[in-house]
Parts: structure tokens; sequence; C-alpha cells
């Protein structure tokens, strides 16, 4: 499972980098999730892989890229943030 994490949380990363803008990222990240839960639809997994993102976008350093990259970064933490929040609802509803 990791592996599949690693490498589907690397491209991503790299997408949302190379992103012209917010929109597109916002894109990417609905593209991957729609991806991701077309292939694995357990909660483990989901987290997992929002968690991921959100470590891997916190290791970014404003200093070295970018203005839109960092821009483009902020919004993808933002996103999954809002993903992180609404999956953890969507558990406590079903418990």
């Amino acid at each position: 499972m990791t592996t599949t994490i690693d490498v589907f949380s690397g491209r991503l990363v790299k997408q949302i980098l190379a992103a012209d803008n917010q929109e597109e990222v916002s894109h990417c990240v609905e593209s991957a999730m729609e991806t991701l839960l077309a292939v694995r639809t357990d909660f483990e997994f989901s987290k997992a892989f929002i968690d991921k993102m959100i470590l891997l976008l916190g290791e970014y350093n404003p200093m070295v890229l970018t203005a839109v990259q960092w821009s483009n970064i902020k919004m993808g933490k933002l996103l999954f943030n809002r993903l992180e929040r609404n999956l953890a609802s969507k558990k406590t509803a079903h418990s």
C-alpha cells in the first residue's frame, strides 16, 4: 500500500507544482481523488493518502519556490485539509 501511495502522491505533487493557477490545482486534486476512489474505496487508504499529501506539501520551503508554486502548495494543503475534515465527518456519521 505504501508504494502505491508514494508513487501516486509524488505524481500529484509534481502536477500541483506545475499548475498554472489555483483552479488547475483544484482540478488536479479533484481528479486525483476521483481516480483514487475509483480504484480504492476503503477509508484507511483514503486517509493514508490524504495524510501523505498534507505531509508532503507541508515540507516545501517557500524560499526555494516561485510565487505561483508556493501559491499552488498552499492551495493544495487547503484542499487536502478540507478533504481530511470531510472524511473524518463521514466516518463519524457512519459510526
